[in-house]
């Protein structure tokens, strides 16, 4: 069986074809929102960050439009993308704070409403921070025990 041959350029790019590939907004967050969501389960690494993601899908979109794989109207309407999002933060920010300030939330909550936790993941991860914090505590108290016993020792006692 015979394939039809492509003829390359010395660009390596198939002749007729321009090089150029569009970058939709959503192929970007699907591409951060598919690597975080492994990382969040490697120790609990706290996924789902919109600013953190915000700023790879900007950095993403500088790349792809310095490097003239999207133009200016899709560069555009990523930047339009992320400014609506940061918005849509500053606001749920906002409300979330003055829900905090009346006692109306709880630890999970920041971790549901930010992070897209699930009610359980957010208990969980609360668990593991703290048991995170126990251990750096220990940690802490061990190195200050050692320096009080090697100054007291230091000094002839």
């Amino acid at each position: 069986m015979s394939y039809p041959s492509h003829s390359s350029t010395s660009s390596g790019i198939a002749s007729g074809h321009s090089g150029r590939r569009i970058v939709q907004p959503q192929a970007i967050q699907s591409a951060i929102s598919t690597y975080q969501h492994k990382s969040s389960q490697i120790g609990m690494v706290a996924r789902g960050d919109e600013i953190y993601e915000l700023d790879m899908q900007l950095e993403a979109a500088i790349t792809a439009y310095s490097s003239r794989e999207i133009g200016k109207a899709e560069f555009d309407a990523i930047v339009y993308h992320i400014n609506d999002a940061i918005r849509d933060r500053e606001r749920r920010y906002a409300d979330y704070c003055v829900r905090e300030q009346a006692g109306q939330t709880r630890p999970v909550d920041w971790y549901k409403e930010f992070y897209g936790y699930t009610e359980e993941q957010a208990e969980e991860h609360l668990r593991e921070e703290l048991r995170l914090r126990d251990i750096r505590n220990a940690n802490q108290a061990r190195g200050q025990s050692r320096m009080l016993q090697q100054s007291r020792h230091g000094r002839g006692h």
